[in-house]
């Protein structure tokens, strides 16, 4: 079963719920928090920034600057205002939950060998530190990640201008794009490349349906700047639930069965055991590239964006 390329339905649902309780793992989540003054301190930081500065001022200029006659400078207050402050928060949110993910990838580790996980947290960021990559592929890695961030923004964009099932499918897409971003701290962690990383989600695409349900379904209605204040609000929690999560492997899933109704309607349906999800990414990234590449004009920047690739290529 493990071998083949389809599976019932009973199976994928089972696997689907899996990832929805492990995006529900709070209490997990509160004890790392409770037990690591790192973690705590981090995820501190991050809630007053988006959720107080970011998301109180979203509340703001959206209950009372954002009407048609409010303008300064021939612009509305929110975009002088709340995606400026979107823009900062961006920055520093990367940061941020990239650390939360490190230092609960080693606590993870660290239980293990049973050692004291914030003193063995920072040997390990030390050592990481010694060894980190050159600036060169650094700002390969930060090309390219930007890139395939806007590429999932423009996909995504793309499939709610469908007529009638647009919206549905977009927010399923999104469940998955969600499920990406917080589990990619835990796969660069486990030397993941970007085509790994993909094609595991992939391979694994109804567990990962069900983790990136909540998030998206606590985002995905609201407008485009109370739902990226939402999202910042909650994203470390569900990057510190990904990185804790246990992804069961295709065939113990495959080997359960739904303990309980009637699975007759069912069994005789059966579903891919991976689907394309990124191939029209791909595909988008792909343009984008070729576009940057003939808006050069100068075969020296596609030298470049070649060199930039392969070491991107050699840093993930």
């Amino acid at each position: 079963m493990a071998t083949s390329t389809r599976a019932p339905i009973q199976h994928h649902i089972e696997y689907f719920v899996s990832g929805l309780r492990q995006a529900c793992a709070w209490p997990r989540t509160l004890i790392l928090l409770y037990a690591s003054s790192t973690l705590r301190k981090a995820a501190i930081e991050a809630f007053v920034l988006n959720g107080v500065i970011f998301l109180g001022t979203v509340l703001t200029l959206e209950t009372f600057y954002d009407h048609p006659h409010n303008h300064f400078l021939g612009c509305p207050y929110r975009i002088l205002g709340g995606y400026p402050i979107y823009i900062v928060c961006i920055a520093f949110n990367g940061r941020v939950n990239k650390k939360i993910a490190d230092h609960t990838y080693q606590i993870q580790q660290n239980q293990a060998t049973g050692r004291s996980n914030d003193v063995q947290a920072a040997q390990s960021a030390a050592q990481k530190q010694a060894t980190s990559t050159s600036p060169v592929q650094n700002v390969a890695y930060v090309i390219y990640q930007m890139l395939f961030y806007a590429s999932c923004a423009i996909f995504l964009g793309v499939l709610q201008m469908i007529p009638h099932i647009g919206t549905p499918i977009s927010f399923i897409v999104s469940c998955w794009f969600i499920s990406y971003y917080a589990f990619e701290f835990k796969w660069v962690n486990l030397g993941f490349t970007m085509d790994q990383r993909m094609a595991y989600l992939e391979k694994h695409w109804a567990f990962f349906l069900g983790f990136g349900l909540p998030l998206t379904t606590l985002t995905f209605f609201l407008s485009s700047l109370r739902s990226a204040a939402v999202y910042a609000v909650f994203f470390p929690s569900f990057v510190i639930m990904a990185t804790t999560a246990i992804v069961l492997p295709s065939a113990n899933v495959h080997s359960h069965s739904i303990p309980s109704g009637n699975t007759s309607e069912l069994k005789d349906v059966e579903l891919p055991n991976r689907l394309p999800i990124y191939i029209g990414v791909k595909k988008l990234n792909e343009l984008v590239i070729s576009l940057i590449r003939s808006v050069g004009g100068v075969r020296g920047n596609s030298l470049l964006l070649d060199k930039k690739k392969e070491a991107f290529g050699k840093l993930v």
